[in-house]
């Protein structure tokens, strides 16, 4: 602005010199050449100041020209831009041959552009159009995300079993347990092997063997018991019919009629494991195992323990009569068995072998068994 000041002070002067100059000779006309002085005044007045914004708009916005310190322009990114020194120096130049009065910053403005990076910086914002920026820092609220967590497939709750102490082993399909603080004697379903303490009866092939084998599987052993809907609870001895299993897990029924120590035995009606313990024998007398063996019963233990004489004079008879099926009317001799069966009738098929008793008539069966009616199934 001083520059702009000086500029308009000479223009002021020189005007009204000529002014007077041209009242002093026409006197008589000093009101007229007043308002053309003031009229000619205003033109020159709005000549200069339009020549002044000019000139303005081409030199750099500088708070501290006085100080000799020049600013870059700042974009709309407030960043810096790069400042080319040939610029610099005719913008300089031209600030010299205006004023008197910058000389003295020459030097510093020289020093300062010469000195100045060309790398853009980062300043604060000044200019009036972009809004300036807070610092302070805004106060931000976390999000917490749920917590979502891996769902597994759901596992089946593991049985919770009770398991007793096995105190004796009577046969291979009879034991005791402890249970509920006093001893309970247990007839194994669906399975019979050679009797060896019943009294009204002779020890019977591979009885002993498999009396042996029960008390190595059983005694001093936890397992647990397992009743079958399809069977009563207790028979006329009052012993609990049940399904036992180790607490390793080894089912005994099914093992011992597997290995050869038992038949299967089905006791008027089929029961659960029926078909398993069907399959099971069948193995067993495939392999020729235990009791299935020539050198042992050959599957035949309705008579006493069998000799060596006795397996080398009566094998083919007895086989011959319990398994050819030649006869017409069947019946077990199994104490509980109520019922006889014809031939034609495929349920005697599911007798246990061990008990099983043909005849050729039935008159000479209700000789025997006079109380035994035609079971239902064949009816």
């Amino acid at each position: 602005m001083g520059i702009s000041y000086g500029i308009y002070r000479i223009w002021l002067g020189v005007f009204c010199y000529l002014n007077q100059k041209n009242m002093k000779n026409h006197p008589k006309n000093i009101g007229k050449k007043i308002k053309k002085i003031i009229i000619k005044t205003l033109i020159w007045l709005v000549i200069i100041l339009t020549g002044l914004i000019i000139l303005g708009s081409f030199l750099p916005d500088s708070p501290n020209r006085e100080s000799g310190q020049v600013k870059p322009k700042q974009n709309a990114l407030n960043i810096e831009q790069p400042i080319q020194e040939s610029s610099a120096e005719t913008d300089t130049e031209k600030l010299l041959d205006s004023t008197d009065s910058t000389s003295t910053a020459q030097d510093k403005i020289i020093t300062d552009v010469s000195s100045t990076q060309l790398t853009p910086t980062v300043q604060n914002k000044t200019t009036e159009n972009i809004p300036s920026v807070d610092n302070t820092p805004i106060e931000t609220k976390q999000i917490v995300q749920p917590k979502i967590e891996e769902t597994k497939p759901a596992i089946p709750p593991t049985p919770q079993y009770t398991f007793y102490s096995v105190t004796k082993v009577v046969d291979g399909d009879t034991i005791k347990i402890s249970m509920n603080g006093k001893e309970e004697t247990l007839r194994l379903i669906g399975m019979d092997t050679p009797e060896t303490v019943d009294p009204r009866k002779p020890v019977q092939c591979f009885g002993k063997e498999a009396s042996e084998k029960a008390k190595s599987l059983l005694i001093d052993k936890k397992v647990r018991i397992e009743n079958d809907a399809t069977q009563d609870i207790r028979d006329k001895y009052d012993r609990l019919l049940v399904y036992v299993f180790r607490e390793d897990g080894l089912f005994y029924n099914k093992w011992m009629i597997g290995q050869g120590y038992a038949y299967e035995y089905t006791y008027e009606k089929p029961y659960k494991y029926q078909a398993e313990f069907k399959a099971a024998q069948k193995s067993a007398e495939s392999a020729q195992l235990g009791l299935w063996s020539p050198s042992t019963c050959n599957g035949v233990t309705t008579n006493t323990t069998i000799t060596q004489a006795q397996t080398t004079t009566q094998p083919e008879t007895t086989t011959t009569q319990t398994n050819t099926g030649t006869n017409k009317w069947y019946t077990s001799s199994y104490y509980t068995s109520k019922y006889y069966y014809p031939k034609s009738c495929s349920a005697w098929e599911g007798l246990s072998p061990r008990y099983l008793e043909p005849y050729d008539t039935l008159q000479a069966l209700l000789d025997k068994y006079p109380k035994k009616t035609q079971s239902p199934q064949c009816e």
